[in-house]
């Protein structure tokens, strides 16, 4: 199979301008001989993200004489319903922007989507190369408008786990995150990097890079190489949720708007349950008093006996609760009845 070798990064005069339904979040986009296509995005006027490049790379050649070659605006709106998750019935409603680029002598070209949605931004890169492509980077940056004084809430960039302690701190003084990243500006606008659709491609972290810049890093295959693709591939979405208040990046549908509809055709099996159960506390061999490992010792019991008795407890509280079963689930620190244990009951 041959891999072309390119760098998606478009130059032309253009600006194409998109913003969202209700006004207030604006994205721009620009191409520069030098710079190539960046990106930028304002909130109430205010500069949020600073022009940042867009891209990707593949073997290491440069595209620098590609032109933007085309711009078409769109709109949608419509409610949908979900099968099942926190609210069963959401808006997608987004004001659409295609920028089209391609290289002068057309053996290359490929689509920037952006969606402005009034919950926050994305976009996406829509390749139609003739040949598959190896990709060894993504040079999407997030240059904050004021590192300095905009708050963030992340784990450090890790390809192996999310199970890791979250830091508050400056985004200046980030190195590496983990997505979602969430931020707060100095301004008080809330917001969270992150991505949507993942399909056939790496998932994302952010790392500053040399030139002390924010930007994607993709984890990558045994051999360095990011991505093999074929020559017609639609990237996920890189996202940008805004809020004015922390909680409306809980209440956004942003991400599940980007994703792809659900292919079930008949969702009615899938109904909300109820289950408690153990988990950390099993694999660390934490003590819970009566409930622990100490207990099986002191008493002579088989290991594992201890769980068993906490699992049966836990199916006693559910019975109480109204579950139909007793499913085990994970754990975590909400009290329950008058039973001295401390136990999860959500609904999924």
């Amino acid at each position: 199979m041959a891999f072309a070798c390119a760098l998606f990064a478009a130059c032309s005069p253009q600006q194409p301008f998109i913003t969202s339904p209700d006004g207030r979040i604006a994205v721009s986009v620009e191409a520069d001989a030098g710079a190539g296509v960046t990106y930028a995005v304002t909130v109430d006027d205010k500069p949020l993200i600073l022009p940042s490049a867009m891209g990707l790379a593949a073997c290491g050649t440069s595209l620098q004489g590609a032109t933007i070659t085309g711009v078409w605006h769109s709109s949608h709106d419509k409610l949908w319903t979900a099968p099942w998750g926190e609210n069963k019935r959401h808006r997608n409603r987004y004001n659409e922007m295609s920028v089209a680029v391609r290289k002068p002598d057309k053996s290359m070209a490929f689509t920037l989507r952006f969606r402005a949605f009034d919950d926050g931004i994305a976009f996406r890169y829509e390749l139609a190369q003739p040949d598959s492509l190896a990709v060894t980077d993504e040079l999407t940056e997030f240059r904050f408008a004021d590192e300095g004084h905009t708050m963030s809430w992340s784990i450090p960039g890790n390809f192996e786990t999310y199970e890791l302690q979250y830091r508050e701190q400056p985004v200046a003084r980030i190195t590496d995150a983990n997505t979602p990243f969430t931020f707060r500006t100095g301004d008080g606008i809330f917001g969270a990097v992150h991505e949507a659709a993942l399909y056939d491609w790496p998932e994302m972290v952010l790392r500053r890079d040399s030139a002390g810049v924010l930007k994607a890093a993709l984890a990558p295959l045994p051999d360095g190489v990011k991505a093999y693709i074929p020559g017609r591939f639609t990237t996920p979405w890189r996202t940008i949720q805004i809020a004015d208040r922390a909680v409306g990046l809980i209440n956004s549908s942003l991400v599940l708007n980007l994703n792809e509809p659900s292919k079930i055709e008949d969702p009615s099996w899938i109904v909300p349950q109820k289950y408690v159960g153990v988990w950390w506390g099993m694999h660390l061999g934490r003590r819970y008093g009566r409930w622990g490992r100490d207990t099986e010792q002191r008493h002579g019991m088989p290991s594992g006996t201890s769980t068993l008795l906490r699992k049966t407890a836990y199916k006693e509280c559910c019975s109480r609760a109204g579950t139909k079963d007793g499913r085990t689930g994970a754990e975590t620190s909400s009290s329950t009845t008058s039973n001295p244990m401390r136990i999860s009951i959500w609904s999924e």
